[in-house]
């Protein structure tokens, strides 16, 4: 018994569907703005993630694990207890100032928990440098969301903001393996090269950036939406 065989054309007039959300996606590039754009989401997601397993390793590779694993908790717990106060700095002051300030912190508590490792330091200063670290991590990724409505139309922000999904989740799965793989094969340092370039990248770009206008919410309470 001959078994048929159907043939299904995705392209055609019987997937308008298909063919719409193709077309979505070929439009965006030509939004005013939109690679710029796409280099800073490109380069502040990974560093982003592949902060915590750097420095897992890094620490790692001269105190125990038990240290290495407070160093991480107190990073995570530094940038979550304060990046309700960092977000509220940019709704409130202007961008470039915030971003280049946090970045300052965050390159300089980088180098010194390194120097801490690398010097043998106790753990209570290395955990300290690393909330430190996390503390003052400048919140780019963040205000990706924000940027995409000020560059985007009605038609494509729906677009920008799938993009902008998946390069987060491709983010969460290329940055931990680039790190590991640079820190197991080469250097525990690498990766904190890596975070360090694409953190300044990032920084330069949306702080020199004329689409973040953030508009003011210096007349409000400084809690904003979180009273």
């Amino acid at each position: 018994m001959s078994r048929s065989r159907t043939t299904f054309d995705t392209t055609g007039p019987d997937h308008p569907e298909q063919d719409r959300i193709l077309a979505d996606y070929q439009n965006l590039p030509r939004v005013p703005g939109f690679w710029r754009m796409a280099v800073i989401s490109m380069t502040s997601k990974p560093a982003a993630s592949m902060t915590s397993l750097s420095l897992l390793l890094l620490v790692s590779s001269s105190h125990s694990y038990g240290t290495a694993g407070l160093a991480v908790g107190c990073s995570t717990l530094g940038q979550g207890l304060t990046a309700p106060l960092r977000e509220r700095l940019i709704d409130r002051l202007p961008v470039r100032p915030v971003l280049f300030s946090c970045l300052a912190v965050n390159l300089t508590a980088t180098i010194a928990v390194i120097t801490a490792v690398q010097g043998g330091a106790d753990a209570m200063l290395i955990c300290t440098l690393s909330a430190a670290v996390g503390a003052s991590a400048p919140p780019v990724a963040v205000m990706m969301r924000f940027v995409w409505h000020s560059v985007t139309t009605s038609t494509t922000l729906k677009t920008a903001m799938a993009l902008d999904a998946s390069m987060m989740g491709a983010a969460l799965i290329v940055g931990p393996v680039l790190a590991g793989w640079l820190s197991l094969s080469l250097s525990p340092l690498l990766p904190f090269a890596a975070i360090t370039t694409m953190t300044v990248t990032s920084v330069a770009l949306m702080g020199n950036s004329s689409a973040v206008v953030v508009p003011s919410a210096a007349a409000g309470h400084w809690l904003g939406p979180l009273t």
